[in-house]
């Protein structure tokens, strides 16, 4: 690996539980730093995801088992692999 760059050391996904539909959250941990959270503020598809589960009113139970939502999190997770290496993800 060339001088400076960094690498994925993991992506973490995490559900913050709310009363009435949980949040899907997702940590990046690169090779050179502390582990990041990433908003779904800044990515858009981590907001997509996060308003479909409070519009279907899903707990993290319920949305493992609904296949949209399996579908979106895999692109999600693909993409943040994709953008932190071409650098615009952080």
């Amino acid at each position: 690996m060339a001088k400076g760059q960094t690498h994925i050391e993991g992506i973490y996904p995490q559900w913050r539980k709310g009363e009435s539909f949980d949040s899907f959250r997702v940590a990046v941990r690169p090779s050179n730093g502390k582990q990041i959270q990433l908003s779904s503020k800044t990515h858009v598809l981590l907001g997509q995801i996060n308003r479909y589960l409070r519009n279907k009113k899903f707990h993290q139970i319920q949305a493992e088992a609904d296949s949209h939502f399996i579908n979106l999190r895999g692109i999600f997770l693909l993409l943040v692999g994709f953008l932190w290496k071409t650098k615009k993800c952080h």
